[in-house]
C-alpha cells in the first residue's frame, strides 16, 4: 500500500491535533497555582511525595541533608547524608 506524501502529512497533522486537544482538556494540563514558597536546604533540585502522609521529602544536595515538608512548613531537617541528589517513593513499603 502506498500513501501519497500529502495524505501522510494530513494524517500526522490530524493525529497531532487530537493529541494536543486531549492533552489540553486534561485537568493535569492546566496551569498550576503556587500556594506557598517554602525555603529548604542548599542545592534542592528534586522532591518525593508520600501520598499516605502528605509529606514531601527534598534532598538538599549542597547541604548534605533532607528536608521534610508537612503542610506548608519544613517539619524536620534530617542531617547526615553525603551529597543527596534524589529520592523515590516506594508505594509497596510506603516509604521514601
Amino acid at each position: 500500500m502506498r500513501i501519497a506524501s500529502g495524505k501522510a502529512t494530513l494524517v500526522v497533522t490530524v493525529a497531532l491535533m487530537f493529541v494536543v486537544l486531549v492533552t489540553l482538556s486534561s485537568p493535569l494540563a492546566h496551569a498550576q497555582t503556587v500556594v506557598a514558597e517554602i525555603t529548604v536546604g542548599a542545592g534542592a533540585r528534586s522532591a518525593a511525595y508520600d501520598p499516605h502522609t502528605g509529606e514531601i521529602f527534598v534532598p538538599n544536595n549542597s547541604g548534605d541533608s533532607v528536608s521534610v515538608i508537612s503542610g506548608s512548613t519544613v517539619a524536620a531537617t534530617v542531617n547526615g547524608f553525603d551529597d543527596p541528589r534524589g529520592l523515590v517513593y516506594d508505594s509497596g513499603t510506603k516509604r521514601s
